[in-house]
């Protein structure tokens, strides 16, 4: 379910937990996620995206490759 929520595959949220990008605990082959944590890291992703887009924008406006 985490996965879905955040529109990624299994595999990458497993490589996000790798990278302590999501906050969770492990007891033997068990993964617990908080889902305000889950949450908290699509926003926070969100906002970035949103930031790097307008970015590439005014970026494009600078240098009249955008009309």
């Amino acid at each position: 379910m985490p996965a879905g929520l955040l529109n990624v595959s299994e595999a990458f949220l497993l490589t996000l937990l790798g990278e302590d990008a999501i906050p969770h605990t492990k007891t033997g082959t068990e993964i617990r996620l908080c889902l305000q944590d889950v949450i908290a890291y699509k926003r926070e992703r969100s906002k970035e995206r949103k930031k790097h887009l307008a970015d590439m924008l005014a970026l494009a406006q600078d240098t009249g490759t955008y009309n």
